[in-house]
Parts: structure tokens; C-alpha cells; sequence
């Protein structure tokens, strides 16, 4: 009897022993899901770092090593606004190639940036020729006789774009002020400054005061071109 009881009771124990066991397995397991969620999600944040850095690499428009002088001086002004010298290069380099769009806009930048001087207006006006804006071009030539009231260079750069416009009378004031200003102290080219006024007066058909101003810078240059000048005045009033 005592060895019934005996086996009954290890079969008993047994089958405690094997519930025990199957409810502890899935808390062995549990912690193992758990463990592995973490590290999918670390491995998921890891990479996120990389597309904010990117656009930091590939953000500068110019490439950092080697730039050219032009890209050295367009950073420059670009960090400070107000280098003059760095303007200053960068019109010079514009003027020797001829870049005169880009010159202007410089130009315009540096007198907004750092103001405007004497030779910022003449540059301008001179700009402005070029390009065939004649308004604009008498505009900042006055700004230019504005800086230096006596200075026959203004005088003489304005009377000229006054007769592109064909404004004869305008043009006829600047130039003779040219004249007053620089004839004897030879800062004008009086040769060139006679020439234009004789097409003022021939602009109006004063064609006697037209023909003095031609000779008179054909006496102080000969050349076939002032020579032309005279010669056509000259059958202009023998007619």
C-alpha cells in the first residue's frame, strides 16, 4: 500500500513539475522579443542621421577648391558688402573683358553698398552708352557733374550722351562748359569736344558755326575724319 502511495505521488510530482516547466518557457522566451525590438529600432534611427547632412555637403554653388578670381571676389563681396577694394577688383576685371552687363550690375551694387563716387557715375554713364540707354547714361553723368561742378570729363561725357539723344541745345551747354573747364588746362580732348559741338550746331542747321567747330578740331587733328567733317559743311552752305 505504502509503495502505491509512494509511485501515485511521484506521478503527481511529475506532472506539477512538467506544468511548472511549460508555464516558465514563455517568460524565457518573452524577454528575447522584447530585446529584439529595441535593436530593430536602433538599427532603423541609425541611418536618419545621413539625409540631414547631405544637403550641407552639397549645398555651396561654387566648388571650394581653385575658384577662379572672379568667384574669389564675388565671395567676397558677398560676405562683406561693403569691400570696396573687392568692387573694385572685380570692375576692373568686368572692364578688360568687356563684360559690360556685368560691369553695370557690379557697378550698381557697389553704389547702393558702399556709395557713389566721381568715378562709379562715369563708369555708369559710360555703361549706359554702351549699351545704348542714353537716358539713363545723361543721368548719371549728372550725378557725376554733382560730385565735381568743374571737372570738364562730366561735362564732355554728358554733352555727348545729350547728343545721341539729339538733344542739340543740352548738349551745346555741356560742351562748351567742357570747354570752359578743361580747353586750357588740357584735360579734354578739345579736338574731339570742337567735333561734337560742330554736330550740335549741323543739328540744327547752323551750318556757318557748324563749319567753325569742325575746322577747329580738324587744326588741332588732321585726320580724314575731321578732314570729312569740314568738307561736307563746307557743300553744305556753297549750296
Amino acid at each position: 500500500m505504502k509503495r502505491w502511495f509512494f509511485i501515485a505521488t511521484l506521478f503527481l510530482w511529475g506532472t506539477v513539475f512538467a506544468q511548472e516547466t511549460e508555464t516558465e518557457t514563455p517568460t524565457t522566451e518573452t524577454p528575447k522579443i522584447e530585446e529584439s525590438a529595441p535593436a530593430e529600432s536602433i538599427s532603423e534611427t541609425r541611418p536618419t542621421p545621413a539625409p540631414s547632412l547631405s544637403p550641407q555637403i552639397v549645398e555651396p554653388k561654387r566648388p571650394a577648391l581653385s575658384p577662379s578670381s572672379e568667384d574669389r571676389l564675388l565671395q567676397a563681396i558677398q560676405a562683406n558688402p561693403t569691400d570696396r577694394n573687392a568692387y573694385n577688383r572685380l570692375l576692373d576685371y568686368y572692364r578688360s573683358q568687356n563684360r559690360t552687363e556685368d560691369h553695370l550690375k557690379i557697378l550698381i551694387k557697389a553704389i547702393q553698398n558702399v556709395g557713389g563716387n566721381l568715378n562709379y557715375y562715369l563708369l555708369m554713364g559710360d555703361d549706359y552708352m554702351t549699351l545704348g540707354d542714353y537716358s539713363k547714361a545723361i543721368i548719371s553723368y549728372q550725378y557725376a557733374v554733382k560730385e565735381a561742378p568743374s571737372n570738364p570729363v562730366c561735362y564732355l561725357k554728358l554733352g555727348n550722351a545729350h547728343l545721341a539723344q539729339k538733344n542739340y541745345y543740352s548738349a551745346e551747354t555741356a560742351l562748351l562748359a567742357a570747354l570752359h573747364y578743361g580747353e586750357a588746362s588740357g584735360k579734354i580732348n578739345v579736338a574731339f569736344a570742337s567735333r561734337l559741338l560742330g554736330e550740335c550746331y549741323e543739328g540744327v542747321k547752323n551750318y556757318q558755326e557748324s563749319l567753325k567747330w569742325y575746322q577747329k578740331a580738324y587744326r588741332l587733328s588732321p585726320t580724314q575724319e575731321y578732314k570729312a567733317f569740314v568738307n561736307r559743311i563746307q557743300a553744305l552752305t556753297n549750296q
